[in-house]
C-alpha cells in the first residue's frame, strides 16, 4: 500500500505461480488510483542470507486515468 499523497490507500493486485527464484507475475488490478490496473511485475532474487531471499522487483503496469473519462450518452 502507498502512504504519499496521490496514491495514499491505493494497493496493486499481482498473480502467478512462482516455482522458480526468477519469476514475473501479472498486475490485475488493484484500489484507488490503481483501480483498472494492467501489466507485469518481473522478480529477480539480488542475494540469498540463510533461509532469506531478497528479491528485486520491478513493475510495469498501465494505469488508466480515471478522472479523465467522460462517458457521452
Amino acid at each position: 500500500m502507498h502512504d504519499t499523497c496521490r496514491f495514499k490507500g491505493s494497493t496493486l493486485q499481482a498473480m502467478g505461480v512462482a516455482p522458480n527464484l526468477d519469476d514475473e507475475y501479472s498486475i490485475d488490478g488493484g484500489s484507488g488510483e490503481f483501480a483498472l490496473a494492467n501489466g507485469v511485475v518481473n522478480r529477480v532474487v539480488y542475494s540469498r542470507e540463510g533461509n532469506t531471499d531478497i528479491d528485486r522487483l520491478t513493475v510495469k503496469g498501465f494505469i488508466p486515468i480515471m478522472r479523465d473519462l467522460h462517458v457521452s450518452s
